[in-house]
């Protein structure tokens, strides 16, 4: 905001926050320039953010508003290589040739940050829990057996059990030819 041709300090105006038309007055006041949601709390869907912000006698203020959306986490799958790095180009189904060696890497979208550091990771083969390495539990590391063709089901879960929804899972298959 101006006034008389000078910026006014953010810290000196007064912001009204809304969400979905509900004031959030303990987040309203002077100089509260910042708001926080817990994006769980609302739920998925579209909702819409509003803050009005004036001067301290009120004659001077302005009202913006934004639509925004939450997502539900989600697992994509990225080939992988020591050497080249990650691919760019997402998928579910692999392949490989008799004796290759292939890394998959399992990346979440729309998880919380703190929740992927003390999530539980799953990976399932053909109905079967496989171990995961400490290092990297996402990744999955395949050597295709020599004789032949094959496929394998494989299953990814990550979980943070001390969040509410911060869940996803993917399916993906490796085909041998």
């Amino acid at each position: 905001l101006y006034s008389g041709g000078s910026r006014l300090s953010p810290q000196n105006l007064i912001y009204e926050w809304s969400l979905n038309d509900e004031k959030l007055l303990k987040q309203s006041g002077g100089g509260k320039n910042k708001l926080t949601l817990d994006l769980p709390n609302f739920g998925v869907g579209e909702n819409e953010i509003s803050l009005t912000a004036s001067n301290l006698n009120g004659n001077i203020s302005v009202k913006r508003s934004a639509k925004i959306k939450a997502q539900s986490p989600e697992v994509l799958f990225y080939e992988s290589s020591e050497l080249t790095g990650t691919e760019q180009l997402a998928s579910s189904i692999f392949q490989m040739t008799a004796g290759a060696k292939l890394s998959i890497i399992a990346e979440p979208f729309f998880m919380a940050l703190e929740s992927l550091s003390r999530a539980r990771v799953r990976w399932i083969a053909d109905g079967k829990d496989l171990e995961v390495t400490p290092e990297n539990p996402r990744l999955l590391e395949l050597t295709a057996p020599q004789g032949g063709p094959f496929q394998s089901n494989f299953s990814f879960s990550i979980e943070d059990a001390k969040m509410l929804f911060q869940r996803a899972e993917a399916n993906l298959s490796v085909i041998s030819q």
